[in-house]
């Protein structure tokens, strides 16, 4: 595991300083008409100066899209896996009965433009390495800041081969047996114990709010490594994640 110091975390807020320094958008600044992880919540978000959070996966064939579930039936009227749907199929859904359809990850780096950071989550699957190899691809030739995060280790340690100069970010939580029933508990005891860091080498950490205090993030802490919280939906939440977190992604409220 890498070994942190006060320059080491100094150096990293001076160059990525956006990471600590207002709230996070949780896939974007979304309501009713505009819903998560849509262009129009993209666009609000970025007009209000908020970073903005995000989901990215693969399509059946191989396009990274943004759409948080690994199936379409909470976001859509299909029930069918995602990674079942080609990129054109895909892009004639609508969301949650708007008029705004699932984008393809490009048309959000157009839609944002560099005018608010992106902390893009990467959604595990079968396809890790296509996704991290199309992803770091996409990314090299975009201007503007990002920071990628994800569950999986593994992902992280992809991109770190690939991308070793990316902002990375290790999601996590308790990893308890009864909300986390299709997790085994190899995996539970390996994700709750971070022990593959030595892989992913996270520069940050991104918890969930609702299991702190937690000791592990304490830790980290007091090792001056960065943690954000997710996911504040009320202004308690987000008072409560501060006294923890450096930063805290938002949904459903607007911080001060």
């Amino acid at each position: 595991m890498i070994i942190w110091t006060k320059n080491s975390r100094k150096k990293i807020l001076q160059d990525n300083n956006w990471i600590i320094s207002k709230p996070i958008a949780h896939r974007g600044l979304h309501n009713k008409e505009r819903p998560e992880n849509s262009l129009g919540a993209f666009q609000a978000a970025a007009e209000h100066g908020y970073p903005i959070e995000l989901d990215v996966r693969l399509s059946k064939d191989h396009e990274i899209m943004v759409f948080h579930d690994d199936d379409l039936s909470r976001a859509t009227d299909i029930n069918e896996p995602f990674e079942n749907l080609s990129f054109s199929e895909l892009k004639k859904i609508k969301l949650f009965n708007t008029n705004e359809k699932i984008p393809a990850f490009i048309e959000v780096l157009e839609c944002v433009d560099g005018k608010v950071p992106l902390m893009i989550e990467v959604k595990s699957s079968k396809k890790n390495k296509i996704l991290a190899y199309k992803l770091c691809e996409i990314l090299s030739n975009y201007k503007g800041n990002f920071a990628i995060k994800s569950f999986d280790p593994l992902v992280l340690s992809v991109i770190r081969k690939i991308k070793p100069e990316y902002l990375r970010g290790q999601l996590s939580k308790k990893w308890v047996k009864n909300n986390d029933d299709n997790v085994g508990p190899l995996k539970r005891f390996i994700l709750r114990n971070y022990l593959l860091n030595s892989l992913s080498v996270p520069d940050f950490y991104s918890y969930h709010i609702a299991d702190l205090p937690d000791k592990k993030i304490s830790r980290f802490k007091r090792k001056n490594m960065v943690v954000i919280g997710w996911t504040a939906k009320n202004l308690q939440d987000y008072e409560k994640a501060k006294l923890y977190c450096d930063n805290v992604v938002f949904e459903n409220f607007t911080p001060a």
